[in-house]
């Protein structure tokens, strides 16, 4: 399901080709960094267990933090009216998930996957934009200010020592080349001229000496290369080979030739692989077939 149904959504299978292509040769990011943690490990005198799987801190820190641009102020969970991300008032229901699940708060998986019930609210674009709930995050939950979940992620990316998205892309181009990557972002692409106008002293924030302009964190980076570059609701070269690299790579390590096979079923369909019908576990290959053989949701 991860493979053939999720990853192709946000993730050009071309890039996903490559990734396997580079994971087959060892010449991956993925490949190096599992390599790096060896020989450190083993010269600090600690054993690497052969089947642990490193996670990039830019992934985790940055990429997969893709999330936050999908998500909306409010859901509709079932056929009840929405349901707010965080409430305002006492009494209201939210989705924070720490109380009981209520008639407003239950999930009909119609209402989250596109099955024959046709009634699915697919998440927002992968773009620039966050919803408002995320700019006030209610206190009690997150400790500590910022309450603005992007200023929290880019305080934590520079926290990590996370690259910028512009030295990511020199090092993602040394392993796959400028025809794979295609352009990387220009200043004006980070901060377009409406931006400049109306808000001038975004131009002036930095980490380090070098401004944001020129050295622009990585999760915003991916976000903007999403909405500007692709065209589509996935991710651009940047962000697709390390949400790739991190994910296929984590997997190759343990079965590289279910791995490869399952990104050629990919790369065949041009994106998820269809789902078909089926009757038992070994014929899914998306979250829907799942869900219909769980018998949650209706057959087509």
């Amino acid at each position: 399901i991860v493979i053939c149904d999720y990853l192709p959504r946000i993730v050009d299978p071309a890039l996903m080709a490559a990734v396997i292509d580079a994971l087959t040769a060892g010449d991956a990011l993925y490949n190096r960094m599992t390599n790096a943690i060896q020989d450190e490990a083993q010269r600090c005198g600690f054993r690497f267990a052969a089947d642990l799987r490193p996670m990039p801190v830019e992934f985790a820190h940055a990429v997969f933090r893709l999330g936050h641009t999908q998500l909306r102020d409010a859901y509709k969970m079932n056929a009840k009216p929405h349901v707010k991300l965080f409430q305002t008032r006492a009494g209201e229901a939210d989705l924070r998930g720490d109380t009981a699940i209520t008639d407003e708060t239950a999930i009909d998986w119609d209402y989250f996957f596109d099955t024959a019930a046709g009634v699915v609210e697919f998440g927002a674009a992968l773009d620039g934009k966050l919803p408002r709930a995320l700019f006030r995050l209610p206190r009690p939950s997150i400790g500590d200010a910022p309450i603005a979940l992007s200023e929290r992620n880019i305080r934590r990316g520079i926290d990590f020592g996370l690259p910028s998205g512009q030295d990511a892309y020199a090092a993602l181009a040394a392993v796959y080349g400028a025809a794979i990557m295609g352009p990387p972002l220009t200043p004006l692409h980070m901060f377009p001229q409406i931006m400049r106008d109306g808000y001038p002293d975004i131009l002036t924030q930095h980490a380090g000496t070098v401004s944001f302009e020129q050295q622009t964190p990585l999760w915003y980076y991916v976000i903007q290369e999403a909405a500007l570059l692709t065209g589509t609701e996935r991710l651009g070269a940047v962000g697709g080979l390390i949400c790739a690299e991190t994910i296929l790579g984590s997997l190759f390590y343990d079965d590289a030739a279910s791995v490869t096979a399952h990104v050629a079923k990919v790369v065949d369909a041009g994106g998820p692989v269809p789902g078909n019908p089926v009757s038992k576990p070994a014929q899914i290959f998306t979250m829907v077939q799942l869900l219909e053989l769980l018998g949650v949701v209706k057959s087509r």
